[in-house]
């Protein structure tokens, strides 16, 4: 698996993140598995408006862009993952013709909506966007979304970008604070009540910090 860093933080000693699609595919069903976990009621009720734990993760493969995606493992598991849209490029994508076969004509426009509401915000060329960070819930409070959070600095720096942004619910107080210490500053808040209510949060803060050439 080629590396991309090594994790300096002595409660990650051995963690190495990685560029998802240089994962074995093992690797790469244990990423959807963190994903799920992590984002469960999101993916059943606003980002996939999937039926069934099993359907989700038959999709979720089929729809994202492991080339996008910084993996945390250590030992060979995978412990932790970050997605990223570049600039216009987007790490999650849209398929008429799955969605249609999945869930019908009717039930594919409701999930395209979905989809522009979520994914197609605007986003300047400049722009490295964390679009979800999720560690396996036995392995938090160890100093991993840190380590991923910071190699999406470097890898934002290494690419020419030159702003990091990321959105954070407002159920997610912890992850907020985490953002804040790592030099995030909210640019603004926009309240997503009802569309969001039943995801599991009614509000979403907008986060950025200026990232330095590498």
């Amino acid at each position: 698996m080629p590396r991309t860093s090594t994790a300096p933080e002595r409660s990650v000693t051995r963690v190495e993140v990685a560029i998802g699609s240089d994962l074995t595919p093992a690797q790469q069903s244990a990423v959807v598995d963190v994903l799920y976990e992590g984002f469960e009621r999101k993916i059943h009720h606003l980002l996939l408006l999937s039926k069934s734990e099993e359907q989700a993760k038959r999709l979720i493969p089929q729809l994202v862009d492991f080339s996008q995606s910084l993996v945390a493992v250590r030992g060979g598991r995978v412990c932790g993952v970050l997605f990223m849209n570049q600039g216009r490029d987007r790490c999650f994508r849209f398929d008429w013709r799955l969605g249609v076969s999945e869930f019908g004509l009717l039930g594919t426009i409701g999930r395209r909506i979905n989809y522009w509401l979520v994914h197609e915000k605007k986003r300047r060329p400049t722009e490295l966007n964390i679009q979800a960070i999720t560690v396996r819930a036995e392995l938090r409070n160890q100093g991993l979304g840190t380590l991923l959070v910071n190699e999406a600095q470097r890898y934002a720096g290494r690419h020419a970008f030159r702003e990091l942004t990321l959105e954070v619910v407002d159920t997610n107080p912890q992850a907020k604070r985490l953002y804040e210490r790592l030099g995030f500053t909210t640019k603004k808040t926009e309240s997503t009540w009802p569309f969001t209510a039943r995801a599991g949060f009614n509000a979403v803060d907008t986060m950025a910090k200026p990232v330095e050439a590498v």
